[in-house]
């Protein structure tokens, strides 16, 4: 059985639906393409054109017949569970009366021995299994693979997907146990300390910040003081005046340091974990320097 014998049903059947004429012609177009690319071995490129004029024809009579030019395709590229649905679809849709439809039978026997059946355990609910990145259906539940090496993910709303890779012969048999975490168990948040030694940063830098600018002040009025006296006025200096403008500039350095390890605290505070419950998997640490006119802070989580 060939792919253009589905273009050679539309070519007979078009008159009798003149109202989807201009859909029948579209997938008549594309089965011909598909047809000279399966035969060029594009097995990629004649899948989608089979597939557009699968969607392209809507409801007609003679749909099913391009299942089998998809299900070739499958087969050609060694996807053979896909395949034999395919096939299987093709012989539900077509019915015992078919033309051909022995062929595709033995079709489906043929690639039954080539898949291996894989049991999916896992308890988390609605989960998803995901063979290669191709969905394969709801878990708990068997699938069917072709022999070979594959990636399986199970995927569940709301935990971290849990992946293994596995190998299976031809005809083969596997049970596999997969068990998504919980993302609530996953990330537990930051943890507490980051934001109390943000916080306390803060607080230090704030006051260090208070003293310079109070310090500042002072020697700005005990300088005010000297100018006012005529005597002592002619003591004043630049570099009077440069020790003040230093300890202001550091005093507002400080502050904006005060205020943005202030907002961190913040921010980390509303994304730690306060519940002080079970030992964390990991220890946080965290390395605090203060210096002159420098602050720093380092950790781990």
């Amino acid at each position: 059985m060939r792919c253009l014998l589905f273009a050679l049903v539309l070519l007979v059947a078009a008159p009798a639906i003149a109202q989807d004429a201009a859909n029948v012609v579209e997938a008549r177009q594309r089965v011909t393409r598909g047809e000279a690319l399966f035969e060029r071995g594009d097995f990629d490129a004649a899948l989608a054109e089979f597939e557009a004029a699968y969607e392209a024809i809507g409801e007609h009579p003679s749909r099913f017949l391009v299942l089998y030019n998809i299900g070739q395709c499958h087969e050609r590229r060694f996807r053979y569970d896909v395949a034999l649905t395919y096939y299987q679809r093709y012989l539900d849709e077509g019915g015992s009366e078919m033309e051909g439809h022995e062929a595709v039978e033995a079709s489906v026997i043929a690639l039954g021995d080539l898949l291996s059946r894989v049991m999916i355990h896992t308890s988390a609910p609605g989960a998803e299994a995901f063979v290669d990145g191709r969905s394969v259906g709801a878990v708990p539940g068997e699938v069917l693979v072709p022999a070979g090496f594959h990636a399986l993910s199970v995927r569940a709303s709301g935990y971290v997907p849990a992946e293994r890779s596995f190998e299976v012969p031809a005809a083969g048999h596997l049970d596999i146990t997969l068990e998504p975490t919980r993302l609530s168990d996953e990330y537990r948040g930051v943890s507490p300390i980051f934001s109390i030694a943000f916080g306390g940063v803060a607080i230090a830098a704030l006051g260090v910040g208070i003293g310079l600018g109070v310090a500042a002040l002072d020697q700005r009025a005990s300088i005010d003081r000297q100018l006012a006296d005529p005597v002592a006025r002619w003591s004043v200096t630049d570099a009077s005046f440069d020790g003040i403008r230093t300890l202001a500039l550091t005093a507002d350095i400080l502050y904006a340091g005060a205020a943005v390890f202030g907002l961190t605290a913040v921010v980390l505070g509303a994304m730690g974990d306060w519940s002080f419950g079970a030992p964390r998997d990991s220890e946080a640490r965290l390395e605090l320097s203060l210096g002159p006119g420098s602050i720093g802070l380092r950790g781990a989580f």
